[in-house]
């Protein structure tokens, strides 16, 4: 009779992971359907700018004094984060693992916008 379905060499990528049935096409043809050209690079830049403002913000003392700047190139964009000097161990974190949160997060959120987005943390 055949293979399963998950053992059959096929390029649909549903069948490589078993996947029988899933709600968003995950082809490798219909990326455009996941990553629209309508989210503009400036767009994306601000929301993640807004984004390390608003965590950064909940994580210190001082919420009024967090700034972030934005060093645009083409490929990649440079974020500066500069907060109060008594609230740089906040947003370090034990071992750098909140600082590594963040980037994180950013990372997952900038691969929407097609651009690598990098955080700088300034004293």
């Amino acid at each position: 009779m055949g293979l399963p379905a998950a053992g059959r060499a096929s390029r649909d990528p549903r069948v490589k992971f078993g996947i029988t049935s899933c709600p968003v096409d995950i082809g490798l043809r219909n990326h455009r359907r996941i990553f629209p050209r309508s989210l503009t690079a400036s767009k994306g830049d601000e929301a993640m700018k807004d984004l390390i403002k608003y965590i950064a913000q909940s994580i210190v003392d001082n919420p009024e004094q967090v700034n972030v700047e934005e060093v645009v190139g083409s490929y990649t964009s440079v974020l500066e984060l500069k907060v109060a000097k008594e609230d740089i161990g906040k947003i370090i974190g034990k071992q750098g693992r909140t600082a590594q949160a963040m980037r994180a997060i950013l990372n997952a959120a900038s691969g929407k916008a097609k651009k690598r987005i990098v955080l700088e943390i300034i004293e």
